[in-house]
């Protein structure tokens, strides 16, 4: 997952962050703050720019992927949730507010509707990196390919 991140354009990455929930931008101090040397509550006085750079070098250096998925799951189930919850009502994936449990994979056959509807709805970029999550969750569906830069750059 942190890969996603560290792949795409940084300011993808500087769209994800500020469309993220305060509280979780927040939790993000703590890894920003490791790879300034820094102690959290100093981060928050930060600029933007400066945290952006940290975030991604933390990423580059620590490989954390815990981190990474915690982030982007925030940002598809959060800002982006009607994304996630339209996608899987069109491709029939029984889900609670966009979590699934189960094994159940979306209909193939419904996939390039639902596809078509979601980029409409939502743009390629975050339509992209749903998919690039998607196709780790079910690895063995054909017809989740992104329209061009899976990190949506």
């Amino acid at each position: 997952m942190h890969r996603l991140l560290t792949e795409m354009s940084p300011d993808r990455l500087a769209e994800i962050y500020r469309a993220l929930p305060d509280a979780v931008r927040n939790a993000l101090d703590g890894p920003i703050a490791s790879s300034l040397n820094s102690r959290p509550a100093s981060v928050r006085k930060r600029p933007e720019e400066l945290k952006l750079k940290a975030l991604r070098a933390y990423f580059v250096r620590k490989r954390d992927d815990d981190v990474a998925g915690d982030l982007l799951r925030a940002y598809l189930l959060g800002p982006r949730k009607e994304l996630v919850t339209g996608f899987l009502d069109a491709t029939g994936v029984p889900h609670e507010d966009g979590q699934i449990e189960g094994d159940e994979q979306p209909d193939p056959k419904k996939l390039p509707d639902a596809l078509k509807a979601a980029r409409e709805a939502h743009g390629d970029a975050d339509v992209d990196l749903y998919l690039e999550i998607a196709r780790r969750q079910w690895p063995e569906l054909d017809g989740l390919q992104a329209s061009t830069d899976p990190a949506g750059a």
